[in-house]
Protein backbone atom coordinates (compact mmCIF):
# COMPACT_ATOMS: atom_id res chain seq x y z
CA UNK A 1 0.00 0.00 0.00
CA UNK A 2 1.36 3.48 -0.80
CA UNK A 3 2.80 5.33 2.20
CA UNK A 4 0.33 8.18 1.72
CA UNK A 5 -2.59 5.77 1.93
CA UNK A 6 -1.29 4.28 5.17
CA UNK A 7 -0.84 7.73 6.70
CA UNK A 8 -4.35 8.83 5.78
CA UNK A 9 -5.92 5.67 7.19
CA UNK A 10 -3.91 6.03 10.40
CA UNK A 11 -5.07 9.65 10.61
CA UNK A 12 -8.72 8.62 10.32
CA UNK A 13 -8.29 6.08 13.12
CA UNK A 14 -6.34 8.51 15.30
CA UNK A 15 -8.87 11.31 15.10
CA UNK A 16 -11.67 8.86 15.78
CA UNK A 17 -9.91 7.58 18.91
CA UNK A 18 -9.75 11.16 20.15
CA UNK A 19 -13.46 11.62 19.78
CA UNK A 20 -13.39 13.85 16.76
CA UNK A 21 -16.34 12.02 15.25
CA UNK A 22 -18.35 12.86 18.37
CA UNK A 23 -17.89 16.62 17.91
CA UNK A 24 -20.87 18.92 17.56
CA UNK A 25 -22.20 19.18 13.99
CA UNK A 26 -20.68 22.59 13.18
CA UNK A 27 -17.23 21.63 14.47
CA UNK A 28 -17.48 18.23 12.79
CA UNK A 29 -18.32 19.78 9.42
CA UNK A 30 -15.38 22.17 9.73
CA UNK A 31 -13.09 19.24 10.53
CA UNK A 32 -14.32 17.21 7.56
CA UNK A 33 -13.84 20.20 5.24
CA UNK A 34 -10.29 20.69 6.47
CA UNK A 35 -9.52 16.98 6.15
CA UNK A 36 -10.95 16.97 2.63
CA UNK A 37 -8.74 19.88 1.61
CA UNK A 38 -5.66 18.14 2.99
CA UNK A 39 -6.48 14.86 1.22
CA UNK A 40 -7.28 16.68 -2.01
CA UNK A 41 -3.98 18.52 -1.85
CA UNK A 42 -2.08 15.27 -1.32
CA UNK A 43 -3.80 13.61 -4.24
CA UNK A 44 -3.15 16.61 -6.49
CA UNK A 45 0.53 16.32 -5.67
CA UNK A 46 0.39 12.65 -6.66
CA UNK A 47 -1.63 13.37 -9.80
CA UNK A 48 1.23 14.52 -11.99
CA UNK A 49 0.55 12.25 -14.91
CA UNK A 50 1.99 8.86 -14.00
CA UNK A 51 2.82 7.74 -17.54
CA UNK A 52 3.99 4.16 -18.01
CA UNK A 53 5.83 3.15 -21.20
CA UNK A 54 5.77 -0.24 -22.94
CA UNK A 55 7.85 -1.84 -25.68
CA UNK A 56 5.75 -5.01 -25.98
CA UNK A 57 2.26 -4.75 -27.47
CA UNK A 58 0.93 -7.85 -25.69
CA UNK A 59 2.00 -6.54 -22.30
CA UNK A 60 0.47 -3.16 -23.08
CA UNK A 61 -2.77 -4.74 -24.34
CA UNK A 62 -3.20 -6.52 -21.01
CA UNK A 63 -3.41 -3.14 -19.23
CA UNK A 64 -5.98 -1.42 -21.47
CA UNK A 65 -9.56 -1.72 -22.72
CA UNK A 66 -11.93 -0.10 -25.25
CA UNK A 67 -9.30 -0.42 -27.96
CA UNK A 68 -9.75 1.37 -31.30
CA UNK A 69 -7.24 0.07 -33.87
CA UNK A 70 -6.42 1.99 -37.05
CA UNK A 71 -4.56 -0.07 -39.67
CA UNK A 72 -4.90 2.49 -42.52
CA UNK A 73 -6.44 -0.25 -44.65
CA UNK A 74 -8.95 2.22 -46.09
CA UNK A 75 -6.31 4.58 -47.46
CA UNK A 76 -4.94 4.63 -50.97
CA UNK A 77 -2.83 6.99 -53.00
CA UNK A 78 0.65 8.37 -53.00
CA UNK A 79 -0.41 11.89 -52.06
CA UNK A 80 -2.44 12.67 -48.97
CA UNK A 81 -2.90 15.99 -47.18
CA UNK A 82 -0.42 17.12 -44.52
CA UNK A 83 -3.22 16.77 -41.93
CA UNK A 84 -5.35 13.66 -42.17
CA UNK A 85 -8.56 12.89 -40.24
CA UNK A 86 -8.69 9.37 -38.80
CA UNK A 87 -11.15 7.55 -36.48
CA UNK A 88 -10.87 9.32 -33.12
CA UNK A 89 -7.87 11.46 -34.03
CA UNK A 90 -6.10 13.50 -36.68
CA UNK A 91 -2.48 13.21 -37.78
CA UNK A 92 -0.23 15.88 -39.26
CA UNK A 93 3.28 15.74 -40.69
CA UNK A 94 5.86 18.51 -40.26
CA UNK A 95 9.54 19.14 -40.92
CA UNK A 96 12.21 20.19 -38.46
CA UNK A 97 11.09 23.78 -39.01
CA UNK A 98 7.43 22.93 -38.36
CA UNK A 99 6.48 23.21 -42.04
CA UNK A 100 3.66 20.90 -43.11
CA UNK A 101 4.56 18.07 -45.46
CA UNK A 102 2.34 15.65 -47.35
CA UNK A 103 1.50 12.19 -46.08
CA UNK A 104 1.13 9.09 -48.25
CA UNK A 105 0.51 5.37 -48.10
CA UNK A 106 3.12 2.84 -49.15
CA UNK A 107 3.28 1.79 -52.79
CA UNK A 108 4.71 -1.71 -52.73
CA UNK A 109 2.87 -5.00 -53.16
CA UNK A 110 3.26 -5.71 -49.45
CA UNK A 111 1.07 -2.72 -48.63
CA UNK A 112 -2.07 -4.55 -49.76
CA UNK A 113 -1.69 -6.96 -46.85
CA UNK A 114 0.14 -4.68 -44.44
CA UNK A 115 -0.63 -1.01 -45.08
CA UNK A 116 1.26 1.79 -43.39
CA UNK A 117 1.31 5.58 -43.33
CA UNK A 118 4.48 7.47 -44.21
CA UNK A 119 5.67 10.92 -45.18
CA UNK A 120 5.72 11.91 -48.82
CA UNK A 121 9.25 13.28 -48.51
CA UNK A 122 12.28 12.54 -46.38
CA UNK A 123 12.04 16.07 -44.99
CA UNK A 124 9.24 15.11 -42.61
CA UNK A 125 10.56 14.64 -39.10
CA UNK A 126 7.50 14.69 -36.84
CA UNK A 127 4.00 13.19 -36.83
CA UNK A 128 1.58 14.84 -34.40
CA UNK A 129 -1.59 13.01 -33.40
CA UNK A 130 -4.42 15.03 -31.84
CA UNK A 131 -7.27 13.05 -30.29
CA UNK A 132 -10.91 13.94 -30.75
CA UNK A 133 -11.46 13.08 -27.07
CA UNK A 134 -8.75 12.61 -24.41
CA UNK A 135 -7.51 9.06 -23.89
CA UNK A 136 -5.44 7.31 -21.23
CA UNK A 137 -3.66 4.74 -23.41
CA UNK A 138 -1.94 4.79 -26.79
CA UNK A 139 0.07 2.36 -28.87
CA UNK A 140 1.77 2.48 -32.27
CA UNK A 141 4.27 0.60 -34.42
CA UNK A 142 6.82 3.11 -35.72
CA UNK A 143 9.76 2.57 -38.05
CA UNK A 144 11.99 4.16 -40.67
CA UNK A 145 11.81 3.36 -44.39
CA UNK A 146 13.20 4.54 -47.67
CA UNK A 147 11.45 7.67 -49.01
CA UNK A 148 8.47 7.71 -51.37
CA UNK A 149 6.46 4.93 -49.80
CA UNK A 150 8.64 1.90 -50.39
CA UNK A 151 8.58 -0.55 -47.49
CA UNK A 152 12.34 -0.86 -47.52
CA UNK A 153 13.14 -0.90 -43.83
CA UNK A 154 16.26 0.86 -42.64
CA UNK A 155 17.82 1.60 -39.28
CA UNK A 156 16.92 4.72 -37.37
CA UNK A 157 15.88 6.16 -34.04
CA UNK A 158 12.38 7.27 -33.04
CA UNK A 159 11.07 9.22 -30.05
CA UNK A 160 7.40 9.02 -29.08
CA UNK A 161 6.20 11.52 -26.48
CA UNK A 162 3.01 11.45 -24.39
CA UNK A 163 2.23 14.14 -21.82
CA UNK A 164 5.88 15.11 -21.46
CA UNK A 165 7.15 11.52 -21.13
CA UNK A 166 9.27 10.23 -24.02
CA UNK A 167 10.18 6.72 -25.11
CA UNK A 168 13.18 6.43 -27.45
CA UNK A 169 14.02 3.28 -29.39
CA UNK A 170 16.36 2.32 -32.19
CA UNK A 171 14.47 0.71 -35.05
CA UNK A 172 15.29 -1.57 -37.93
CA UNK A 173 11.73 -2.91 -38.25
CA UNK A 174 8.28 -1.89 -36.95
CA UNK A 175 8.84 -1.21 -33.25
CA UNK A 176 6.10 -0.92 -30.65
CA UNK A 177 5.71 2.19 -28.52
CA UNK A 178 3.00 1.96 -25.84
CA UNK A 179 1.80 4.30 -23.11
CA UNK A 180 -0.74 4.34 -20.30
CA UNK A 181 -1.47 7.31 -18.05
CA UNK A 182 -3.56 7.94 -14.94
CA UNK A 183 -4.65 11.28 -16.42
CA UNK A 184 -6.17 11.73 -19.90
CA UNK A 185 -4.01 13.17 -22.68
CA UNK A 186 -4.96 14.59 -26.07
CA UNK A 187 -1.77 14.62 -28.11
CA UNK A 188 1.08 12.32 -29.11
CA UNK A 189 4.21 13.23 -31.07
CA UNK A 190 6.30 10.75 -33.06
CA UNK A 191 9.70 12.04 -34.10
CA UNK A 192 12.48 10.69 -36.30
CA UNK A 193 15.97 11.49 -35.03
CA UNK A 194 19.49 10.96 -36.33
CA UNK A 195 22.24 12.62 -38.30
CA UNK A 196 21.52 15.15 -41.02
CA UNK A 197 22.20 12.46 -43.62
CA UNK A 198 19.81 10.01 -41.96
CA UNK A 199 17.08 12.64 -41.67
CA UNK A 200 17.50 13.59 -45.32
CA UNK A 201 17.45 10.07 -46.77
CA UNK A 202 14.83 8.20 -44.72
CA UNK A 203 11.09 8.49 -44.12
CA UNK A 204 9.16 8.29 -40.84
CA UNK A 205 6.48 5.57 -41.01
CA UNK A 206 3.81 4.16 -38.71
CA UNK A 207 1.20 1.42 -38.64
CA UNK A 208 -1.32 -0.08 -36.19
CA UNK A 209 -2.24 3.09 -34.32
CA UNK A 210 -4.27 2.10 -31.29
CA UNK A 211 -6.26 4.34 -28.94
CA UNK A 212 -7.50 2.81 -25.69
CA UNK A 213 -8.41 3.31 -22.04
CA UNK A 214 -5.99 2.37 -19.29
CA UNK A 215 -7.33 -0.10 -16.74
CA UNK A 216 -6.72 1.07 -13.14
CA UNK A 217 -4.09 -0.97 -11.34
CA UNK A 218 -5.44 -3.34 -8.67
CA UNK A 219 -3.46 -1.44 -6.04
CA UNK A 220 -5.36 1.75 -6.83
CA UNK A 221 -8.71 -0.01 -6.47
CA UNK A 222 -7.54 -1.69 -3.26
CA UNK A 223 -6.42 1.64 -1.81
CA UNK A 224 -9.82 3.19 -2.51
CA UNK A 225 -11.43 0.21 -0.78
CA UNK A 226 -9.17 0.61 2.24
CA UNK A 227 -10.14 4.26 2.58
CA UNK A 228 -13.80 3.29 2.53
CA UNK A 229 -13.22 0.47 5.02
CA UNK A 230 -11.35 2.79 7.39
CA UNK A 231 -14.14 5.36 7.28
CA UNK A 232 -16.80 2.69 7.87
CA UNK A 233 -14.83 1.21 10.76
CA UNK A 234 -14.48 4.66 12.33
CA UNK A 235 -18.22 5.25 12.05
CA UNK A 236 -18.99 1.86 13.60
CA UNK A 237 -16.66 2.57 16.52
CA UNK A 238 -18.37 5.90 17.04
CA UNK A 239 -21.82 4.29 17.08
CA UNK A 240 -20.63 1.52 19.41
CA UNK A 241 -19.15 4.07 21.81
CA UNK A 242 -22.39 6.04 21.77
CA UNK A 243 -24.43 2.91 22.56
CA UNK A 244 -22.06 1.97 25.40
CA UNK A 245 -22.42 5.45 26.87
CA UNK A 246 -26.23 5.23 26.64
CA UNK A 247 -26.22 1.78 28.31
CA UNK A 248 -23.99 3.08 31.09
CA UNK A 249 -26.26 6.03 31.69
CA UNK A 250 -29.29 3.74 31.76
CA UNK A 251 -27.61 1.41 34.27
CA UNK A 252 -26.77 4.30 36.58
CA UNK A 253 -30.32 5.53 36.39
Amino acid sequence: MPAMARLLIQAIIAVDNRGVFNMKPVAFKAFILSLGLVIGSLFCQQADAAVVTYTNRTTWSNTVKDNVLDTFSDLAGTTLPSTLARPGYSISSTTLFNIGTLLRTGNTAAVTTRPFLTSNTAAAQTFTLNFTAPRTAFGVDAFVTSPLGARNLTTGSIIVTVDGVSLTQSTSSPTFFGFTSDTPFSQVTIQKTGTILQLATTALSIENVELATAVPEPSAVATAGLFAAAAIAAARRRRAAARSAENADAAQA
